[in-house]
């Protein structure tokens, strides 16, 4: 809708007396998107303290255990090699600023 209204009036203003609101609600705009990147960025990434558990994860000593079970032909690996893979898919970033 704010779009559609900044094109309205870039389209009906010539004179430019408009600039300085469409400036204003476009800035509005820009803080309103990077707040929202912000929000979703730290939903979907792994902090500091977060990649340091998933680091303690991959290193302990249980999953080392099964990955040696995990040798055996009869054990079997599908649960073993999936949270692997989830463990794998996580991404840390922890550098992020406006």
């Amino acid at each position: 809708a704010v779009r559609k209204d900044l094109l309205d009036k870039l389209a009906t203003d010539r004179s430019g007396q408009d600039i300085a609101d469409i400036r204003r609600k476009l800035q509005s705009l820009k803080k309103d998107y990077i707040t929202a990147y912000i929000g979703s960025h730290t939903k979907a990434r792994l902090g500091v303290s977060e990649d340091r558990t998933k680091n303690a994860l991959r290193k302990d000593s249980r999953l080392v255990s099964l990955r040696v079970l995990a040798g055996i032909s009869l054990m079997p690996t599908s649960q073993l090699a999936a949270y692997e893979e989830k463990l794998d898919r996580l991404k840390s970033c922890a550098s992020l600023i406006e």
